[in-house]
């Protein structure tokens, strides 16, 4: 490995939707960043390698006038007017493009966080601080230590405030610890699921499907409660793996995830019950889960169900939010008592304060996308992709300011 080294003002770990949003703010307000992406593409889960709709406080056109502003509208306009026939492949360039064009942005793909070295002294208050991060790129044999004034864990899972010893919590907090109607009688340590999407084309004539043996094998009854009205675009309700640790299982929810889209497609090609699906034919599938939660951080603020459903404008308030809360049963399609998701409509937007996008304990880290200080409901309409996109321009322009 070559070492390097690099200096700037503001590093940000995971180059998914708010990950570039806080790069791009930042270096628009004149900081020298470095942005780290551990995959070949920016995006995320928008991105071609695992093709999730972008989605926000407008709930799908459902509530007029909330679509948010800023760099995700941006964004959003560019690819209208120069991707109309919506390719993801062509919207992953459009990030790396409006990356690269800003001169204050070094971007490292395919770069993995692999830890940080804190400072040996605390600070005036007595928190922690980064000092640098050290970033491995295998592809090119170079080993980048990265130091900074301020850094920001956008990396989805929290790669980077784990490794600083920022504290955090995973699962689903009881009903009486913030006073949540909608939260569990006892905690546990259960969180969303994944899902693999694939799509399909229809062709002018039959298409057959071979299954391999080993996918997962499908009833009618099975999709009582998840029905399948569409075959170009699915199934986000695919959901599995909740009832698992989401960062250390990976692999296993990885491979079942695989077994349970193959699955679909085999029970609407093969079974019978689904004879206009006789031309159309399977164009892709994701080798990498969309996942929904794992880590979420502790700021000075926690957001909560309560501030969400009464449309809290707080003082510090950087960013907003309208999403439903939209909870799914943590084992997915093996809930099979259970809707595959409860989106519970808010009558109001609601603010997302500055306190909950950084560390309570690490004293220059910020924070934004799925990984931000909620409980589990509260998240539950936090962790869709316009939201965190907001958020990540918040703590770029926070970092740069």
């Amino acid at each position: 490995m070559q070492k390097k080294a690099l200096s700037v003002d503001f590093c940000v770990i995971g180059g998914g939707l708010s990950g570039v949003c806080a790069a791009i703010a930042a270096a628009r307000h004149g900081a020298k960043v470095v942005l780290v992406q551990d995959r070949s593409v920016l995006g995320g889960n928008a991105s071609s390698e695992i093709k999730m709709h972008v989605v926000g406080a407008d709930c799908h056109g459902m509530r007029p006038g909330a679509r948010e502003t800023g760099l995700i509208e941006e964004l959003r306009l560019e690819d209208a007017a120069r991707n109309p026939h919506r390719a993801f492949s062509n919207w992953d360039l459009l990030l790396y493009e409006k990356v690269m064009e800003e001169p204050g942005i070094t971007l490292l793909l395919g770069a993995i966080c692999t830890g940080c070295q804190m400072e040996e002294q605390p600070t005036a208050t007595g928190q922690r601080a980064i000092r640098s991060v050290q970033v491995v790129r295998h592809a090119t044999e170079e080993e980048f230590e990265v130091a900074a004034r301020h850094f920001a864990d956008c990396s989805g899972d929290g790669v980077l405030g784990a490794a600083a010893g920022a504290d955090f919590r995973i699962g689903r907090e009881s009903r009486e610890e913030f006073g949540e109607a909608k939260a569990l009688d006892t905690a546990d340590a259960q969180t969303l699921g994944c899902s693999i999407l694939f799509t399909a084309r229809k062709f002018d004539t039959p298409q057959p499907f071979l299954s391999p043996a080993w996918i997962r094998r499908f009833k009618k009854e099975d999709f009582a409660r998840r029905p399948i009205d569409c075959y170009e675009y699915g199934y986000w309700w695919a959901e599995w793996g909740g009832q698992l640790d989401t960062i250390r299982d990976g692999e296993v929810i990885r491979h079942e995830l695989l077994r349970i889209a193959l699955g679909i497609w085999d029970y609407v090609k093969n079974s019978g019950d689904h004879p206009d699906a006789a031309n159309w034919a399977l164009d892709w599938i994701g080798a990498i889960p969309g996942k929904r939660e794992s880590r979420r951080f502790l700021g000075p603020c926690v957001l909560t169900e309560g501030d969400i459903e009464s449309g809290r404008v707080f003082d510090d308030q950087v960013a907003y939010g309208g999403w439903w809360l939209d909870l799914h049963p943590p084992s997915g399609v093996d809930a099979v008592e259970e809707p595959p998701c409860v989106q519970h409509h808010i009558p109001h937007l609601y603010s997302i304060p500055l306190r909950a996008l950084y560390s309570r304990n690490v004293a220059n880290l910020f924070f934004a996308g799925r990984n931000i200080s909620a409980t589990h409901v509260a998240f539950a309409s936090t962790r869709v992709m316009a939201t965190c996109a907001v958020m990540g321009q918040a703590i770029g322009t926070a970092a740069a300011l």
